[in-house]
């Protein structure tokens, strides 16, 4: 298989590791094991400006200004010193973005036209941007139509992290993206020797069976509501849970003033990031909450939630049920419903909190090394304009799902 020359060009990436710089990170290293080469184009406000990370050649560009700390406009001179950069150094065959309405990729696009190299892209979000404030909402769909479909459109291949983005994109565009999933991280199916937790942690949990909610702390992540929810639970259930919330953001104060506000301080412990190996433990031991209305696609975390047998217990974003497809391992409520939110706790407890069914069918489709084997080969096909070699006889793709949109990609690539 030939080898490819790849330029990604995104928002954030290490040592900002969310879900899209996860998923980044983990196909970049991955591609370099199989012999790519690998840069990173990315906004960063500290970090070097020129880093190696696992074989990825890492060019930083510093913010002109962040939008509500999550979108990056990278700064003109910084960006124009990383472009001489990247040009100097090499030549690529794919600039690869990411999410539809970061500069990154509206950038991204026009800097496939200027390297003649194929641009690729992959998409994250689900929906339009889910926000309170009618002015951000607004303007970033104002955004979406005026950019974010334009990449949509124009790029040459584009990707969906699940079939609720996929189905997004095409109901909104009339394009239908080739599913590649968001992978798990080997670790997550090997459930002895987990580590302590923190002692501090552990202290304050004591014998309390955890729910865990991880992500970053921010209004469309529901974090204020699932402390809304256990402030409705009874004395005695209170008793035998604990709610765990793992991450960091621009909503952590006012988290912090709703929980003592309620009373919840012995009931509701704000733990900042845990490690990997603490996230583990807590999923082994109890359930995962997840009142998320966020318009993102198929959220790693549920995958790891899955892959630990975690009870769960989540809001009805897009691509949930693809994960959430039996009631042996969890239960989908309505988002933004505090009520159901409660209830859905309130009967887990009474069934004296059970884990899930076991999820191995879930490493035959969301193990890195298939997603990564699935993604190469489509990413050689819009290079090369090759026959797509991933149709019913490859053992990488057991989701009928997957190997239809496959046959769609050959079709378009007017493959014979």
């Amino acid at each position: 298989m030939s080898s490819l020359r790849i330029l990604f060009c995104i928002t954030p990436f290490w040592p900002q590791m969310g879900g899209l710089e996860k998923h980044v990170a983990e196909l970049a290293k991955r591609l370099v094991v199989r012999g790519h080469g690998v840069t990173v184009l990315s906004i960063h406000a500290s970090a070097p400006l020129e880093e190696v990370w696992e074989g990825v050649d890492i060019v930083r560009v510093r913010p002109l200004v962040t939008l509500g700390g999550i979108v990056a406009i990278p700064h003109p001179g910084s960006w124009y010193r990383a472009i001489k950069h990247v040009k100097r150094h090499t030549a690529y065959d794919v600039v690869w973005t990411h999410t539809r309405f970061f500069a990154t990729s509206w950038l991204g696009a026009s800097l496939a036209r200027t390297f003649k190299a194929r641009h690729l892209h992959t998409e994250h979000g689900s929906g339009f941007v889910n926000h309170p404030s009618v002015f951000v909402a607004t303007g970033a769909r104002a955004l979406d139509e005026l950019f974010g479909k334009r990449v949509l459109l124009r790029a040459d291949g584009v990707f969906a992290v699940s079939h609720a983005v996929a189905s997004f994109v095409e109901e909104w565009t009339g394009r239908r993206p080739l599913v590649t999933y968001n992978g798990v991280d080997e670790v997550f199916w090997q459930h002895g020797d987990l580590q302590e937790l923190p002692a501090e942690l552990a202290s304050w949990l004591g014998r309390r069976t955890p729910l865990l909610f991880m992500g970053r702390l921010m209004t469309a992540k529901g974090a204020h509501i699932a402390i809304e929810a256990m402030s409705k639970l009874l004395d005695s259930e209170k008793s035998k849970i604990a709610l765990v919330i793992a991450g960091e953001g621009p909503q952590k104060e006012e988290l912090v003033e709703k929980m003592k506000a309620a009373g919840l301080e012995g009931v509701v412990y704000l733990a900042g990031r845990l490690s990997p190996e603490s996230i583990r433990s807590l999923l082994a031991r109890g359930c995962y909450l997840n009142p998320s209305f966020s318009a993102e696609g198929l959220q790693t975390t549920l995958l790891e939630a899955g892959m630990m047998n975690s009870w769960i217990i989540s809001s009805d974003t897009r691509g949930t049920d693809e994960v959430v497809n039996s009631p042996e391992i969890g239960e989908i409520v309505a988002r933004e419903n505090v009520e159901e939110l409660t209830k859905a706790i309130q009967r887990w407890v009474a069934r004296d909190m059970p884990r899930a069914e076991g999820r191995n069918d879930l490493r035959a489709i969301f193990s890195w090394d298939v997603v990564v084997s699935q993604t190469e080969k489509a990413a050689i096909a819009y290079v090369h304009k090759k026959h797509v070699v991933m149709l019913r006889s490859n053992p990488v793709l057991p989701d009928p799902r997957i190997e239809k949109e496959a046959r769609t990609l050959a079709q378009e690539l007017r493959v014979t």
